[in-house]
């Protein structure tokens, strides 16, 4: 049977794209009428001439983006005949003048006349199965902030003439994104901020952006939205964690834009130390500037009034609850798991009256407002530096009300207030503007509640809504990419979790290179699941940055071990890898970033092979590179990350 080799030749206008201004304190979007469409496919379009340093796409420093096809670049022709095809179509040539462009591609023998195909530009961004473009998640995991053709991805549609071999395009190839300049800048935009990574958050759906060194320059391509929130997360080269958000965002697939994003400097909730006290918290779980206004697009919550070495705390409210009786307090739910020490919960909106319910500011989670023991409102008040009391304890006065009013414009405590320590069975402890005291259960007295926050959830309980979490010595788990609080030390990252409450954690570092042949024989560890893992048998083979773990806090573990390669296939998948090949995921910069964002683990080199503990033949096991699985010969050496696999409390791990 002979295929049928086409040659068509057609033209790209140039994309030409304004500059968009942006004065805002956070991100201002604002596009420019652009030309509707700027990359048709036409026997009869021209291009503006084409100079030899000009690439496929070219930002040439006037304000415009410039797209022109180049030599071998290849386009996805999709089309069935007896179930899915693809054509590769090649350009064989693009004319210096007019910038037309030949393409070449061959359809299989016996394609009828007028199939209807799909053209999908670049030809990577063809879906493997034929079907048509991949989604917008898949097509944009992997950004370096450079300029490149990757980000133009364009979709269009024709009919393949075989009888006459041409093509016919019926709907020219359309931008599927949009592209922009981002400049990063602080929050006065008196300085630019060089950062790696820069994540992009719309909806659920994080874009992560992660240029070859930090930089203050990045060119990323989004997919376009109407009206949605749009928030900006960086690592400055300074270590320092910079956020910007703009709500009511709307922009368009084709279209060009530069924005300056002024990004302010901020500390998580989740990360906070005694330092950080009087601290404005917002809705997302930031601290910023005490006495200072929050950053538009956020939300002002409270002080932060007590926070503990092991990073847990209370917030106090900027404004009072609903006056309450003693006795109602009294019969309040206890709340025990936040801030060390038992709050009682206010039950409803009438009780919170006009402050907003909250279980969780950012990724932290909260107790929701509740009232205070006598000591914790003592130790807030003190460390907002009030001088007034009695020999009961410090108590509110203008330094602490200046917290609560300057800026964020709080309302100052006044009067006497309820906290949630029992006097005797018929009085309760109270404080007024002078001293604390005691007054009778009957009494209505205002209520200044409190957030309770760092109630960490125990490693025990993961279940697959974990993944991605910081696992610590302790036992705990911690928000995904999110240092430890102080004094917390992270080992690894949540990389598989089943529903009987066992699973795996992905080291944050490397243990000693080994060959196959030594793994194979280690000590195998049976899980739960029915996999086997390889024991690193002593320190050497753990290497010097990894410790030995046999339990985290009351989580007993297997110690570092050597995975199956269906569980380090799981392990990239859980973590959003959109990297590998018909063998499973490998690792990307999507699971690099659970690694290295906030906890500092050493990335998975993009270079080098690991090692699985499973065999491919007698002589060959499998490796994991960033973007497929192979096998090599056993004597080889490669890298080992490893894993710690945990169990349920009443399960122990079988050695053999």
């Amino acid at each position: 049977m002979e295929d049928k080799t086409m040659k068509k030749v057609f033209g790209i206008a140039a994309l030409l794209l304004a500059l968009a201004a942006c004065n805002k304190v956070e991100t201002e979007i604002t596009p420019v009428e652009q030309p509707s469409d700027s990359k048709g496919i036409t026997i009869t379009a021209t291009l503006a001439p084409k100079t030899a340093d000009t690439k496929a796409v070219a930002d040439k420093g006037d304000n415009k983006i410039t797209v022109t096809w180049a030599v071998n670049e290849h386009i996805a022709i999709l089309y069935d005949k007896d179930g899915a095809q693809v054509a590769d179509a090649t350009i064989t040539a693009v004319d210096g003048t007019t910038g037309a462009a030949t393409i070449e591609f061959t359809v299989v023998s016996g394609t009828p006349d007028n199939t209807a195909c799909t053209l999908v530009y670049p030809y990577s961004a063809a879906k493997d199965d034929k079907s048509g473009v991949k989604d917008a998640a898949t097509l944009l995991a992997a950004q370096d902030g450079t300029l490149n053709a990757n980000l133009d991805v364009r979709v269009g549609a024709g009919t393949i003439r075989t009888t006459t071999p041409d093509l016919n395009v019926t709907t020219q190839p359309e931008a599927q994104f949009a592209i922009f300049k981002f400049t990063v800048k602080n929050a006065d935009a008196s300085a630019t901020i060089d950062v790696k990574p820069l994540i992009i958050t719309i909806g659920t759906q994080d874009y992560t952006v992660t240029p070859a060194s930090a930089t203050s320059t990045l060119y990323v391509a989004l997919p376009a939205v109407s009206g949605q929130t749009v928030s900006f997360y960086a690592t400055g080269s300074d270590s320092k964690t910079y956020t910007c958000s703009k709500d009511g965002v709307t922009f368009a697939a084709a279209k060009y834009y530069q924005s300056t994003l002024k990004m302010a400097a901020y500390t998580l909730l989740s990360a906070a130390t005694t330092s950080d006290v009087g601290k404005v918290v917002c809705a997302a779980g930031h601290l910023h500037d005490a006495r200072t206004a929050v950053p538009a697009g956020c939300t002002a919550v409270g002080i932060l009034g007590k926070v503990t070495e092991t990073g847990i705390g209370l917030i106090l409210a900027l404004k009072d609850a609903t006056a309450q009786t003693g006795n109602t307090i009294n019969g309040w739910t206890s709340e025990t798991s936040y801030a060390g020490t038992t709050l009682k919960l206010l039950p409803n909106d009438a009780a919170r009256g006009s402050l907003t319910s909250y279980t969780a500011l950012g990724t932290t989670a909260v107790s929701n407002w509740a009232v205070a023991q006598k000591s914790d409102y003592e130790a807030i008040f003190t460390n907002l530096g009030s001088t007034t009391g009695n020999s009961e304890g410090k108590t509110y006065d203008a330094n602490v009300n200046a917290y609560i009013t300057t800026g964020i414009g709080g309302a100052a405590i006044s009067g006497s207030c309820w906290s949630a320590t029992e006097y005797d069975g018929g009085n309760e402890w109270a404080f007024n503007s002078v001293w604390w005291g005691y007054s009778e259960k009957t009494t209505s007295l205002s209520v200044r509640p409190v957030l309770g926050f760092g109630a960490a959830k125990p490693l025990s309980a993961a279940t697959a809504e974990d993944i991605g979490k910081v696992v610590c010595a302790a036992g705990h788990l911690h928000p995904a990419k999110t240092a430890l609080p102080t004094g917390g030390t992270a080992v690894g990252i949540l990389g598989k979790v089943t529903e009987t409450g066992h699973g795996l954690i992905l080291a944050l570092q490397d243990a000693s290179s080994q060959q196959w042949s030594t793994i194979n024989g280690w000590t195998s560890v049976t899980t739960y699941d029915n996999t086997k893992l390889r024991l690193l048998p002593d320190d050497a083979a753990r290497g010097a940055n990894l410790t030995s773990y046999t339990t985290l806090g009351t989580t007993v573990v297997s110690n570092w071990c050597v995975a199956q390669k269906s569980d380090y296939a799981a392990i990239c998948t859980n973590l959003g890898s959109t990297t590998g090949d018909k063998d499973g995921k490998t690792y990307d910069g999507n699971v690099n970033a659970y690694i290295t964002t906030g906890v500092g683990g050493t990335a998975l080199d993009y270079i080098y092979w690991y090692w699985s503990a499973t065999e491919y033949n007698d002589e060959r096991g499998w490796v994991l590179k960033s973007n497929y699985w192979d096998d090599r010969p056993k004597d080889n050496w490669f890298r080992v990350r490893p894993v710690l696999a945990f169990y349920p409390f009443n399960h122990l791990p079988i050695y053999y």
